[in-house]
């Protein structure tokens, strides 16, 4: 399914997307809105590829969203534990 996914996003040619958003940010980056459509492509991106890799593969939508909430929660797992190797404190914390 993982590689269902990246394959959509070669077939939807979503890097040669990204190098516009990407010079577009850096034309205009003082402008707000550019960060907000940023996000927009982006999310719209995950979203198709994320409809494409459903279509591509037999396996039903839940196990899909297993395996993405699998996939997220190592990768804070992960994200923490580098954190907290490099000694960072969160500024916030009391």
């Amino acid at each position: 399914m993982i590689l269902a996914h990246e394959i959509a996003h070669i077939r939807h040619l979503d890097l040669r997307w990204n190098v516009l958003v990407i010079l577009s940010e850096i034309l205009f980056f003082f402008h707000p809105f550019v960060y907000l459509g940023t996000r927009g492509v982006l999310v719209a991106q995950e979203m198709a590829a994320d409809t494409t890799a459903l279509r591509l593969t037999p396996s039903p939508a839940s196990c899909y969203a297993e395996m993405l909430v699998r996939m997220a929660s190592k990768r804070a797992a992960r994200d923490a534990c580098c954190r907290w190797r490099r000694g960072y404190r969160n500024p916030f914390a009391s």
